[in-house]
């Protein structure tokens, strides 16, 4: 049985303390405004900030094809190149009788490209013994500083391009005014300033691809009879082909007016039309040249052009691995001419009139200008011209064909000591697809 609780005695309790005064409140302080903090981008390495600005502002292009790594590798060995060589000078001089050498001349001898840094490999590599292989020459060579050179120098400069657009642009004011002047056959004071060559400029352009011993996909234009078998002038731009490993065939039984090429596409390809339009001294274009500028179609770029060797005359040291490696002309007294082009654009072509051609006395330039005006206007997208010419393209189109073809003509009274170096029979009028 559970006993009772007894309740325990309550505790006195502690008197409550009096509540203080509550102290009056403060009057709020005004709040500061806040300034906004400046964006600080992160700093950017030295040497590279150029470099991925240019790589936003331009588009990326991906090679059309690519050689497997392991032919690419054996092929491009010092040992590999001399065979390669072997093979290619047996098969043309097969082919000779009835085309022109993948150089676009008459010599069916070709060379194997023998660098600086493959004599101190063989001689480094002899020495212990070891194999002589091309990896271990790249690597080599960026130390100790052989034969090197600038990887991007195709890379066109942003803004050097910028600063010329504007100067460019006006002189398609030229054009306008002719055709509301009425004078497209007679020559206009600006065009006569225009023309006249007074100096030379010469670019070393490296075009890299992965290419090896690949046919070039070749198209002629206005093809009839050869009227001369052992003429070589029509393969004139054939070294810019071959050196990027797309072998070319022209063959000798044929006369054309134009020499297209749809393939393979090279990322260089484009990057080289960006480098000569921004080298240009003078651009007529019929759209928006700036390739930074997405227009819808395809631009193509038509200018007159010289090409030399890289070093000694000799068009080997030009066929590189990985590399074709050249030099360009350009003179300040031949414009270009920018259009804009439907899908049936070839990536290069050329016209077979070369600078030894156009000094000849019965050259007729009007067969010429002819024959470049038709094919542009089967490659031209009217639609994406500029909306002023749309209605009169054809005059327009006929006289910056003209302007071109006039500043080629001049050429024949300019001094020797101006176009030096430059090769008359490896001169011409070359398009450039971007």
């Amino acid at each position: 049985m559970l006993a009772p609780q007894h309740p325990q005695s309550m505790q006195p309790t502690q008197p409550m303390q009096p509540m203080q005064p509550m102290q009056p409140m403060q009057p709020m302080q005004p709040m500061q405004s806040m300034q906004p903090m400046p964006y600080q981008p992160p700093p950017a390495k030295p040497g590279k900030g150029k470099k991925k600005q240019q790589q936003q502002q331009f588009p990326k292009y991906k090679d059309e094809k690519k050689t497997g790594t392991a032919k690419r590798f054996l092929g491009d060995t010092l040992a590999g190149r001399f065979v390669r060589s072997a093979v290619q000078t047996a098969s043309s001089t097969w082919k000779l009788p009835e085309s022109l050498s993948p150089w676009g001349d008459n010599n069916s001898l070709t060379l194997p490209n023998v660098r600086y840094r493959d004599a101190v490999l063989f001689t480094t590599f002899a020495f212990v013994g070891g194999p002589l292989l091309e990896a271990g020459g790249d690597a080599l060579g960026g130390v100790i500083g052989c034969d090197t050179f600038a990887a991007e120098i195709i890379n066109p400069v942003v803004e050097y391009f910028v600063y010329n657009t504007v100067a460019k642009y006006a002189l398609f004011q030229i054009i306008e005014q002719a055709i509301d002047k009425g004078l497209l056959e007679h020559i206009l004071p600006e065009e006569e300033k225009m023309l006249r060559t007074t100096s030379m400029r010469t670019l070393q352009c490296v075009v890299k691809h992965k290419l090896m011993d690949v046919d070039a996909d070749l198209r002629l234009a206005g093809v009839t009879p050869s009227q001369n078998a052992l003429s070589c002038e029509k393969g004139w731009f054939c070294p810019y082909l071959f050196a990027s490993s797309r072998t070319p065939i022209i063959p000798r039984s044929q006369d054309f007016t134009i020499a297209q090429c749809f393939g393979p596409f090279l990322a260089g390809d484009y990057q080289l039309a960006h480098k000569l339009l921004s080298e240009s001294a003078a651009v007529l274009s019929l759209c928006n040249p700036d390739p930074t500028v997405n227009i819808g179609v395809n631009r193509v770029l038509v200018t007159f052009i010289g090409i030399t060797p890289y070093r000694g005359g000799m068009w080997s040291s030009s066929r590189r691995p990985g590399a074709a490696l050249m030099n360009f002309h350009l003179l300040n007294g031949c414009p270009s001419m920018v259009i804009p082009v439907n899908n049936m654009a070839p990536i290069v072509a050329w016209s077979p009139t070369t600078l030894v051609s156009i000094k000849k006395p019965e050259f007729n330039p009007e067969w010429w200008h002819g024959q470049v005006c038709e094919f542009l206007d089967s490659i031209i997208s009217i639609k994406d011209c500029v909306p002023g010419i749309r209605a009169n393209y054809e005059r327009a189109l006929g006289r910056s064909t003209s302007m071109v073809i006039n500043g080629a003509l001049g050429l024949r009274d300019v001094q020797p000591g101006i176009l030096k170096g430059l090769d008359p029979e490896r001169a011409g009028i070359a398009f450039f697809r971007y």
